[in-house]
This record gives structure tokens, C-alpha cells and sequence, in this order.
């Protein structure tokens, strides 16, 4: 099991934690969390901007 870490922005946009991935060239694009995962992670965060979960 590996543990993920979601940052929220500033301007409310929650993004993975994957540094390697954009690191390759990918589009950071690619890691933001929508159509209900942003929500998800709304709730999770408690007010907080870094979500921490196993997956």
C-alpha cells in the first residue's frame, strides 16, 4: 500500500502530490481532483489544505 499526499490551492484546487510524474513532462494538469473527488476531499480536509491518505 502507498500513501498519497492532496494539496489544495490557494484559488481551491485540489492536486495529487506527485512530483515524479511532472518531472517526466506530464501535464500538471493531469493530477487535479474533479467531478467529486475535489468535494471528497473537502470533507476529508477539515478546513486543512493537505489531505494524507493510503491508498
Amino acid at each position: 500500500m502507498q500513501t498519497h499526499t492532496f494539496i489544495k490551492e490557494p484559488n481551491g484546487n485540489w492536486f495529487i502530490d506527485l512530483p515524479a510524474y511532472t518531472a517526466n513532462g506530464a501535464a500538471r494538469g493531469d493530477l487535479q481532483m474533479v467531478a467529486g473527488a475535489d468535494t471528497m476531499l473537502d470533507v476529508m480536509a477539515n478546513a486543512s489544505n493537505t489531505v494524507t491518505m493510503p491508498m
